[in-house]
């Protein structure tokens, strides 16, 4: 008999999204809160006091996973990143979404990354970054940190959509908006 011939197989679909969605929870939950670790000193190098981050539930995470798919459809892990991660927070104060920054350029991977359903919330600096009368809202959670240090709380949107119970929300109150100086900034 003639022994079958073997076919690469086709890349699998994704693993469920519920499931992915536990994973960077998991991870998140399971990373230790910015102290005197490489996350720190990166955010000291940026003129944000530790104080400041620990206010907000910034992360650090030593090998943040980089997956992909080979040719032959196997799933294999390319590299790690070392990030700040930034918890994203629905009006509940729940967890969204996740958004690491590298702390260097010789890092793997984009300056960003993201994992969560980021429409659904905001970076806050605080947990009461939303209840002033006066709300700053940025881009970027280091946008967010930088106020922070220099004593306003603010919001990022970790991009520039709103989540759509934020204006409402927001409502009655006076609001700055601190968008980058980009085509996507200008026109949020």
């Amino acid at each position: 008999a003639v022994p079958p011939v073997a076919t690469p197989a086709k890349p699998g679909p994704l693993p469920d999204r519920s499931i992915v969605g536990e994973r960077w929870r998991l991870v998140f939950q399971r990373a230790p809160q910015v102290k005197t670790d490489p996350g720190a000193v990166y955010l000291r190098s940026r003129g944000i006091p530790l104080e400041v981050v620990q206010t907000c539930g910034a992360r650090y995470l030593a090998a943040w996973p980089h997956w992909e798919v080979e040719p032959s459809g196997n799933w294999v892990l390319r590299a790690t990143s070392r990030r700040v991660v930034f918890p994203v927070l629905d009006l509940a104060g729940q967890l969204t979404a996740i958004q690491g920054r590298v702390i260097a350029s010789a890092e793997y991977g984009p300056k960003v990354l993201t994992r969560g359903d980021l429409s659904a919330g905001v970076f806050q600096t605080s947990r009461d970054a939303l209840a002033g009368s006066f709300v700053v809202i940025v881009e970027a959670p280091i946008d967010a940190l930088s106020l922070a240090a220099a004593g306003m709380q603010a919001v990022a949107l970790c991009g520039t959509t709103l989540p759509s119970w934020l204006p409402p929300a927001l409502a009655f109150r006076r609001i700055a908006l601190a968008f980058d100086a980009d085509s996507a900034g200008d026109a949020a």
